[in-house]
């Protein structure tokens, strides 16, 4: 008896879980011959790319299900890991803020750890290959505020401490 697209979905997740990326992406690929339109499962097939460092891929796929979810975070946090990554501050900017857009959260730690992500690990990998251009802007900047002794992460956005309030 064949499996159900939830007994698959489910294998899939858990070959995730397990870090068996590529089997995780033959699986998932198989739900989608017959649910091209399965959210879920092109948002797993995006995770085991970018986990894999196929970040077009991973591109590619992500795109694709926040066009049928737009409203599921995680996939824009993905996005905007990838476009640091590329070295597009800009887009990755835009996909952070429509995380918290979407989760009604400011920028906090959780953020302000995600937007630091592995990034100069990461970027180093891709230099290495040639797949990216050096940009030594990419690395997260901070600040001490004057008032309270916080830690910031600055972005464009900043202007005030995001812990007491105050003006920076």
């Amino acid at each position: 008896m064949p499996e159900s697209i939830d007994e698959l979905i489910f294998k899939g997740e858990q070959l995730l879980f397990e870090k068996k990326f590529e089997s995780a992406i033959k699986i998932f690929k198989k739900i989608l011959k017959t649910h091209p339109k399965e959210g879920t499962v092109r948002k797993s097939i995006g995770t085991a790319y970018f986990e894999l460092g196929k970040y077009e891929d991973a591109l590619e796929n992500l795109k694709i299900a926040t066009e049928i979810d737009p409203s599921e975070s995680e996939i824009w946090g993905y996005l905007g890991k990838i476009y640091l990554i590329k070295a597009e501050k800009e887009k990755a900017l835009w996909c952070f803020n429509k995380v918290i857009e979407i989760d009604q959260k400011s920028y906090g730690e959780e953020f302000q750890d995600l937007i630091g992500y592995g990034i100069d690990e990461e970027k180093k990998k891709l230099e290495e290959k040639g797949i990216i251009p050096v940009d030594p802007e990419l690395k997260p900047k901070y600040i001490i505020c004057r008032e309270c002794g916080e830690r910031i992460l600055i972005d464009i956005n900043t202007k005030f401490c995001r812990n007491c309030g105050g003006e920076i």
